[in-house]
């Protein structure tokens, strides 16, 4: 009984011994050393997307570098074919008159836009400048055609006053018929009794 044990305790070490062993793999078929660790594959994962993200924010750098560029020289190329008087029409004064209810005379503000525009015509002697004259809605219409007129010709006396000769303007009315503002209110009336001084290169070229 006793050599009977020790025989069965024998076979159980020798196959307990067997599979602690790896099993054989033939060499063409073996894994090379590194490849198979998991670790390593996500390094190599990590550092391909960090590559991608890189190529990825240089690519948009210079993307934005080149529309800057773009926008740039279309602001430089935009500036270039505009004449000293465009360029500062609105960057001091904004290049209206307003008139009180059927009034054609100019206030002490009106003046000082006339002659800040007045300075930049003298300046360049080939500016021409279109004055075009705005009424409100309330009165005829051959009323505030004429009313138009007056006003565009006071502006144009006040730039005579600076400097500027009348052969350099031309006079419009519109009268009622292109308002700045809508509706039947007194702020929207103020809005719309007005001249425009506006460039006139165009009729130079002629």
């Amino acid at each position: 009984m006793i050599k009977q044990n020790w025989i069965g305790l024998a076979l159980m070490i020798g196959v307990l011994g067997g599979c602690s062993s790896p099993p054989t793999v033939p060499e063409d078929q073996r894994i090379p050393q590194g490849e198979g660790d998991y670790r390593d594959v996500d390094d190599l994962v990590r550092a391909s997307q960090a590559e991608d993200e890189s190529v990825e924010v240089v690519a948009e750098e210079s993307a934005t570098e080149l529309a800057e560029e773009d926008l740039t020289q279309g602001e430089s190329l935009n500036k270039g074919e505009l004449t000293p008087f465009e360029q500062a029409m609105g960057e001091t004064y904004d290049p209206v008159i307003y008139f009180g209810y059927d009034q054609s005379q100019l206030d002490e503000a009106s003046l000082a836009t006339v002659q800040h525009f007045a300075n930049i015509l003298v300046d360049n002697p080939n500016e021409r400048i279109k004055l075009i004259g705005h009424t409100d809605e309330r009165g005829s219409q051959e009323y505030n055609l004429a009313l138009g007129e007056r006003r565009a010709q006071a502006v144009a006396e006040a730039f005579m006053l600076y400097g500027v000769s009348d052969e350099r303007m031309e006079i419009i009315s519109m009268g009622e018929t292109e308002p700045a503002a809508e509706g039947q209110t007194e702020k929207a009336w103020a809005l719309n009794r007005r001249v425009e001084i506006e460039s006139n290169n165009e009729s130079s070229n002629d």
